[in-house]
């Protein structure tokens, strides 16, 4: 595991790195690879993790996720719709991952009440200025808060392996909240590398999930 940590993270750095310097020069073709290629890594350091343990990556749920949010950050900035899209069919991937590792207890839906809740009245004066997208902004937080309810217990009912699962699916749904607030009222550049830094942790987070 810590080999390939080691190389992919800092990868996924640069990457980033890239990303961010490419869209600054205005050449978003370049901008939108390294940004996929830094998510990439991560699928990457999954579908070791699970070849090494004797699987196959095509058979996880987890994989498949990553795989998704990889393709989404591209499709993201291309159209913002359709991007919220791919990353609801990851959220679904990583949520039936979730439940495969444990079965849904009750006090997942008190929690992911506060943590919409908690979204709902961050946004309180967006959402009514939403209008025909006012559907899918309040579809895509429940989503992700169901997610991020469901893998916050994880560490209690599966074991506590599971932990660095239940924290990325936490920073997962705190990068997504900002990343929303960038697209509706704007974010400075200090707040976008911090949102990304934000979700390349939550997606090591789960990619670690295969080695713990």
């Amino acid at each position: 595991m810590i080999i390939w940590t080691a190389v992919c993270v800092p990868l996924m750095a640069l990457g980033t790195v890239l990303y961010f310097t490419f869209q600054y020069r205005g050449q978003k073709a370049l901008s939108l690879f390294w940004k996929s290629f830094a998510s990439g890594m991560m699928v990457l350091l999954c579908g070791a993790g699970l070849v090494l343990d004797g699987k196959s990556p095509l058979n996880s749920l987890l994989f498949w996720g990553l795989a998704a949010c990889c393709a989404a950050d591209c499709v993201l900035e291309l159209h913002f719709i359709s991007g919220m899209g791919a990353f609801g069919v990851a959220h679904v991937f990583f949520i039936l991952h979730i439940l495969s590792i444990a079965p849904p207890v009750w006090y997942s839906i008190p929690l992911w009440i506060v943590l919409y809740g908690i979204s709902a009245f961050l946004y309180r004066k967006i959402i009514p200025t939403l209008g025909k997208n006012l559907i899918p902004f309040l579809l895509y937080p429940a989503v992700l808060m169901a997610m991020a309810a469901m893998a916050m217990v994880l560490p209690f009912t599966a074991g506590t392996s599971w932990w660095s699962t239940a924290l990325g699916a936490l920073i997962f749904a705190i990068s997504d909240l900002l990343v929303a607030k960038g697209v509706l009222v704007g974010n400075s550049r200090a707040c976008q590398h911090f949102t990304l830094a934000l979700y390349n942790a939550a997606l090591l987070g789960l990619a670690l999930g295969v080695w713990l």
